[in-house]
């Protein structure tokens, strides 16, 4: 319980924070007829809708329902997770045509020093925001939080890349290229899009393999259970073993199939619980969920796909 307010609070800090961003620049960019920061508003009240609905399934997913959902709701994560990126995605490629369309229609005059005074406030707003949520999602394992704090580190980055793309504007107007200033709002919209486009598309197809339980895992997690395993079956002396690993969510399956002798030494079941004991142990500074299925036969068709 202790956990799961937290997680809310988390939740609940960002949509404030994204609520008040999304207001400012949507006023900001209508006020000053800017395309790029209008549609950096626009693309923030995405986030809103999104993490308000992470907001309200958090709570819901952690609460346990054996009957409908045996294996748990962890599934629903990452669900949540690949519409929330799917919409960023989709209100991206928006702002890119819109981009587009500024500068094939020539342009339009914007008012450069007032852009640059803004977007190096929220340069710093932004990345305070991230910092600050990074440090709070240190604390919890949620998957929902982790995603939400994704969201603000690509904005965090975007208004840097944007104010150094502006900088060099009025560093070309200075030096007498003053022709690009009609077109900064397009090229900006157009750059932004782009850029915020590489870790969406990379996170629908992260969310995509847990959901169709894919190995999806780190290297390191990979080798960390195998190496156990091995561990295991040499200390046991257990003929071979059938590993299958998969993350789901905040959830990793641990499926072991040890293949033993038909006179195995180790047959009784205190043995067993033995070995699945030292599994679990060994496997705690992984620092993830794990739900164990580890069984023991003689013969090897019982481990094998069919």
């Amino acid at each position: 319980m202790k956990k799961l307010n937290f997680d809310k609070k988390i939740l609940i800090t960002s949509v404030i924070l994204t609520f008040i961003m999304a207001t400012i620049s949507i006023v900001v960019g209508l006020l000053i007829d800017s395309s790029f920061v209008l549609f950096a508003g626009l693309n923030t009240s995405v986030m809103l809708i999104s993490s308000m609905a992470m907001l309200l399934t958090d709570g819901y997913i952690r609460k346990k329902d054996p009957v409908k959902f045996p294996f748990g709701k962890h599934s629903i994560a990452p669900f949540l997770v690949f519409i929330q990126y799917t919409l960023v995605t989709v209100m991206l490629v928006i702002s890119l045509i819109e981009g587009i369309n500024v500068i094939i229609a020539g342009g339009n005059n914007i008012d450069l020093i007032f852009l640059l005074i803004y977007n190096s406030i929220t340069v710093v707003v932004y990345n305070a925001i991230y910092f600050f949520l990074r440090q709070q999602a240190k604390k919890t394992d949620s998957i929902i939080v982790n995603a939400e704090v994704k969201t603000w580190r690509i904005d965090a980055y975007v208004t840097v890349a944007v104010l150094i793309g502006l900088g060099l504007t009025f560093l070309l107007i200075h030096l007498g290229v003053e022709w690009i200033g009609s077109y900064i709002d397009g090229i900006v919209l157009i750059g932004m899009s782009l850029f915020l486009m590489i870790d969406p598309i990379k996170e629908i197809f992260h969310n995509v393999a847990e959901l169709l339980n894919m190995n999806n895992l780190d290297e390191e997690v990979v080798t960390q259970v195998k190496k156990c395993i091995k561990q295991i079956q040499k200390e046991y002396k257990i003929n071979k073993n059938y590993t299958r690993l998969t993350k789901n969510g905040e959830l990793l399956f641990i499926e072991v199939d040890f293949i033993v002798p038909l006179d195995w030494e180790f047959d009784a079941i205190e043995y067993q619980d033995e070995i699945r004991a030292k599994i679990d142990k060994m496997t705690e500074s992984l620092n993830i969920k794990r739900w164990m299925a580890i069984s023991f036969t003689s013969d090897e068709k019982w481990a094998i796909e069919s």
